[in-house]
């Protein structure tokens, strides 16, 4: 439970992550593309503020990063066979933040 007027945040990242690497990951039931959309249902859409990131992020220098970072993301190991090195990869996601504002100021301390 949020005290009043408390501050919750949350980040994910989109199921078009790392296109360096793969086609795409599964749908979760709070990834980039409903991250907003499940929040706004808890708070209502004027206390929900939305903050997407669709950049070059994150390097990976060698086919053993590469491997490490297939592995933990549970992709194919023989994608490390076939990527050029170093690799940067596209990170795309949303933060998601919304304040709870009680009618009359009132609510939970």
């Amino acid at each position: 439970m949020l005290r009043r007027d408390g501050l919750f945040a949350a980040c994910t990242s989109a199921r078009t992550n790392d296109p360096e690497l793969c086609d795409g990951y599964p749908a979760t039931t709070f990834d980039a593309e409903e991250a907003p959309a499940v929040v706004e249902s808890v708070f209502g859409g004027r206390n929900v503020e939305v903050e997407r990131w669709d950049a070059r992020l994150v390097e990976l220098a060698d086919r053993d990063a590469v491997a490490r970072y297939a592995r933990s993301h549970f992709l194919p190991p023989e994608i490390a066979d076939r990527a050029a090195t170093p690799l940067m990869l596209t990170k795309r996601g949303v933060l998601v933040w919304a304040r709870k504002h009680w009618p009359g100021g009132r609510g939970p301390l």
